[in-house]
């Protein structure tokens, strides 16, 4: 009797272990696009500006904490971390990319040169710079236009020249 009491008792926990499991089967998400934002940014040299990207799946919902990966066409005028933030390096445009389990959408980036502050000053007039008081010419002061008083502008901040037809 103790025999058959142990095996009942036997067959009863393995059952229950085994009415416990249960196979699951986890189905990739399909995305059908990936939305990155801003679609198209522009910044000057030096700043950043974070992306974010949206993964949409086959029936057009978003994906719920969807992890992408960031990439940039050209590493040397934009380089993006992993969390999306762009990092502007040097002039010129590139496209950064988010992608999902092999979908993929972009933004357009352009970076601008940053402004030489010297040369902003060399082109403003006396009463627009900050913190300077400038007078305005009279017909009374001195008439003779070579304003010799006022320093060469730095060639750095010259606009380019163009040559050709």
């Amino acid at each position: 009797m103790r025999r058959q009491l142990a095996v009942a008792v036997m067959a009863l926990g393995s059952m229950g272990v085994a009415s416990g499991c249960q196979t699951e089967v986890v189905t990739p998400v399909v995305a059908s696009s990936v939305v990155v934002a801003p679609d198209d940014a522009g910044i000057v040299e030096g700043e950043d500006l974070q992306f974010t990207a949206t993964v949409i799946d086959e029936f057009d919902q978003p994906v719920v904490l969807a992890v992408v990966t960031w990439s940039t066409d050209n590493p040397s005028i934009v380089r993006v971390d992993p969390d999306g933030r762009a990092y502007g390096l040097a002039p010129g445009s590139t496209l950064v990319w988010a992608t999902f389990n092999g979908t993929s959408g972009s933004a357009l980036m352009t970076v601008a040169p940053a402004v030489d502050l010297e040369c902003v000053d060399d082109v403003l007039a006396p009463e627009q710079k900050p913190g300077k008081r400038g007078k305005k010419k009279t017909t009374s002061d001195d008439d003779d236009d070579d304003d010799d008083d006022d320093p060469d502008p730095d060639p750095r901040c010259a606009p380019p020249t163009v040559t050709g037809p």
